[in-house]
């Protein structure tokens, strides 16, 4: 987890792409990076949603990544559309998603990310395609490995999805839609990170109404540091202890003792104190 999810997720916070292949670079032996693509998130054009795709030879795996959010206006803006607008339909599975979530993936598919996937399907047999994401990173990967697994027939070992500290993006139709596209799927959650909880179930005991995670939940509710304990949620929307109060922010922005957004200036270089490999993720 820590060696391959956590790198490539923090790298999404460089600047620009020299130094976004530098971090990656210091990190893994055998990574290409492929490109990467920012858009304007929604009509107001005041921030931007930004992925990466790289390819890691030792694995025959292309990995898509989110950027999660990066402003104080970008969460407000994300907020009012997760309480004031209807979702809309994603009509590629089923189900509905969070409108400004379902469009910056989109811009971002348009914007070069099909092409990569198509070329990348065309020229290495067999290839898996994983998608990693933190925050709003996090449900743009989510969107991104159903779309990509429901249009290109991918199943079984060849489509994983990890995230850090996502939100609920839409209903219980999406989410089951989800769970039998990409199987493969870890929701990590830091201690009293909040934004897992958002948007509240309002009708928590109907799994009907409201929004709705997929599977699966892993839930730090004590720190991630070295032998950190961990529990793993087993029903539908798990909240294996998980509310929004009380919560601390900080605990949203720093993963397995890294703290996301300034790692890419060391990289592997400083290798922090994490959290161990989480077995049942595989090894990564």
């Amino acid at each position: 987890m820590r060696k391959t999810v956590l790198p490539l997720i923090a790298a999404t916070h460089a600047p620009d792409n020299q130094q976004l292949s530098a971090s990656l670079e210091s990190c893994f032996d055998q990574i290409q990076v492929i490109n990467s693509y920012e858009i304007f998130c929604d009509k107001t054009e005041i921030t931007t949603c930004f992925a990466y795709s790289a390819y890691l030879k030792n694995q025959n795996a292309m990995v898509l990544v989110f950027r999660g959010t990066t402003t104080l206006f970008q969460l407000i803006d994300e907020g009012i559309s997760f309480f004031l607008h209807p979702k809309i339909p994603f009509n590629v599975t089923k189900g509905v998603v969070d409108g400004y979530y379902l469009n910056a993936f989109y811009e971002l598919w348009n914007k070069g990310i099909q092409k990569g996937v198509e070329k990348i399907l065309e020229e290495e047999k067999d290839v898996k395609i994983w998608f990693f994401g933190h925050s709003l990173g996090g449900g743009l990967a989510s969107i991104a490995s159903s779309y990509v697994a429901k249009t290109y027939g991918l199943t079984g070992s060849r489509t994983k999805l990890v995230t850090f500290g996502m939100p609920r993006i839409g209903d219980i139709d999406l989410a089951e839609a989800h769970d039998e596209l990409v199987s493969d799927s870890w929701r990590i959650e830091h201690s009293k990170d909040p934004i897992p909880a958002l948007p509240p179930r309002t009708f928590p005991d109907d799994i009907d109404k409201g929004s709705f995670h997929h599977n699966t939940e892993i839930w730090y509710p004590h720190g991630m540091a070295h032998g950190a304990n961990f529990e793993i949620g087993s029903r539908p929307d798990t909240t294996v202890g998980r509310s929004v109060f009380p919560f601390n922010i900080e605990d949203h922005f720093t993963y397995f003792n890294v703290y996301l957004e300034s790692w890419y200036r060391t990289g592997c270089r400083n290798e922090p104190d994490a959290a161990p490999l989480l077995m049942r993720i595989g090894k990564l």
